[in-house]
């Protein structure tokens, strides 16, 4: 499935797109972005987890999403996050599910008393996350993702 390539363009209110129609925000992240993400994607439900021994003694963190892409994505939560730091995610949309999906904190800020974190995709980090399984089923997300929000 080909990639959904988008151009991000400076607008007075922030960020307009070009290509496919969807809104994005103007945080300052967007400029450095390779790939277009959906904002707000309705239908999505992450769970994200430390990896190891941590993550079995702090219950995993429900996540407010505020975009994705079969790349990565950016949430708000109530607790802290660090730049670097890895996490496991749990990723839902309607039948379909992935888990163990690895991510680093790219980027974390403080928003509105609450914090906003970008996160990568880590597809180095093992097996499952180089196996064409897992591609398959975070680009099916992402274009049922984009279907819903362009209906």
């Amino acid at each position: 499935m080909p990639l959904i390539n988008r151009k991000q363009k400076n607008a007075v209110d922030g960020f307009a797109q070009e290509g496919n129609s969807l809104s994005l925000s103007s945080d300052k992240c967007s400029e450095r972005r390779q790939h277009g993400r959906i904002i707000r994607p309705t239908g999505l439900s992450v769970i994200a987890t430390h990896p190891g021994f941590f993550g079995k003694i702090h219950p995993p963190d429900g996540l407010k999403i505020l975009d994705f892409s079969r790349y990565g994505l950016a949430f708000e939560s109530e607790k802290k996050y660090i730049t670097g730091e890895e996490l496991t995610f749990e990723i839902s949309e309607h039948s379909n599910q992935v888990i163990g999906v690895v991510g680093f904190v790219t980027h974390a800020e403080v928003h509105e008393k609450k914090y906003r974190c970008g996160i990568q995709f880590d597809f180095s980090a093992n097996s499952h996350m180089r196996s064409k399984s897992l591609e398959q089923k975070l680009a099916e997300i992402e274009v049922n993702l984009l279907n819903l929000s362009q209906a």
